[in-house]
C-alpha cells in the first residue's frame, strides 16, 4: 500500500520558463522537505505546446521506494515528445539508477486539472530511506 500522494497546483501559471526544443538533458530534484517537485518542458513551431509533470517520492510500507506523479499537456500535437520524454526518463536514489520509464504517470485532462488528479505511483529497485532522488527526463521530439 502506498503512502496517499495529494499533488495541490495552486494558481499555476502557464507563462512558467520552458525549453525551446525540450531536447536537452533535463533533470528534476525531490524538494528535501517532501513537497512535490515540478518539472515543465515545452515545444514551439508548428503544434507547439508545453508538458507539465509533478511527482515526489514515497516510501511503501514494504520499505521500498516509490516515485508518485501526474503529468499534463497542453497540446495533443506533442504527445509523441512527451512519451518520448517519460519513457526515456530514468530515476535515481542516492546517486543510483532504480528505474527508467515513467510513463506510468497518471495523465491529466489538462494542467489545470492536475491538482485534482490522483497520482499513479511506480515502484522502484530502492529500499529504506532517500537522501537524494531525482528523475532525468531524456530527449523528445514530435513532427509538426
Amino acid at each position: 500500500m502506498f503512502k496517499t500522494v495529494r499533488v495541490a497546483l495552486m494558481g499555476l501559471a502557464l507563462s512558467l520558463p520552458f525549453a525551446q526544443n525540450a531536447n536537452a538533458q533535463n533533470i528534476s530534484v525531490a524538494p528535501e522537505d517532501g513537497s512535490p517537485a515540478m518539472f515543465t518542458a515545452g515545444w514551439y513551431g508548428g503544434g507547439g505546446g508545453n508538458m507539465v509533470v509533478i511527482w515526489a517520492p514515497s516510501l511503501r510500507e514494504d520499505g521500498t521506494v516509490a516515485v508518485c506523479g501526474v503529468y499534463a499537456m497542453t497540446n495533443n500535437f506533442i504527445r509523441q515528445g512527451v512519451d518520448q520524454m517519460l519513457r526515456r526518463a530514468t530515476v535515481n536514489v542516492d546517486g543510483q539508477r532504480v528505474l527508467r520509464n515513467v510513463r506510468k504517470f497518471k495523465r491529466a485532462s489538462s494542467v489545470q486539472t492536475m491538482g485534482q488528479t490522483m497520482a499513479t505511483c511506480i515502484e522502484t529497485e530502492a529500499r529504506g530511506q532517500w537522501n537524494k532522488v531525482e528523475i532525468v527526463f531524456g530527449e523528445g521530439s514530435f513532427r509538426g
